[in-house]
């Protein structure tokens, strides 16, 4: 969620926070739901690895990530970040139960799982972590991935 001055600077600016609440992102965004991201196809028989082909939604769930949702422009600013959203959903269809298990043997790590491979795919490609850059676009994206996968 956007903290950074640049945005809290030219979209804030002399906005009433005080009157009309936003979300406070170092202090009560992640775990409360208020603001959930995830792709969304445009048409049907198309990927999510090729960007012109989704969009990706951002959801408030509340007035707090309503009025941060239409005064930081989320949609807009979120929409510029599709190539993170395409990267997960190649590495969520690569990363099967067996390319897991050879990367454990080969590693000697028996705590190697999906999760694990597509989180170091992610910190390598582009230094997130927890609680770190587009943070909460990724994790909500790789658990949309995840329940897809599951539906299956």
């Amino acid at each position: 969620i956007p903290v950074c001055s640049t945005c809290n600077s030219r979209f804030k600016g002399s906005y009433d926070t005080f009157m009309n609440e936003i979300i406070y992102p170092y202090i009560n965004w992640k775990n409360e739901g208020k603001i959930s991201f995830y792709p969304k196809l445009l048409k049907r028989g198309y990927s999510y690895e090729h960007e012109d082909d989704f969009s990706i939604i951002v959801q408030a769930n509340n007035t707090r990530g309503k009025n941060s949702k239409a005064l930081f422009h989320l949609h807009d600013l979120y929409k510029n970040h599709k190539s993170i959203v395409a990267r997960i959903a190649f590495l969520d269809r690569i990363t099967t139960p067996k390319l897991c298990n050879e990367i454990a043997s080969i590693l000697n790590d028996k705590k190697i799982d999906e999760q694990v491979v597509m989180n170091k795919f992610l910190a390598f490609q582009y230094a997130h972590s927890p609680g770190g850059i587009l943070s909460k676009l990724t994790d909500d994206v790789k658990h949309f991935f995840k329940n897809k996968r599951q539906k299956r």
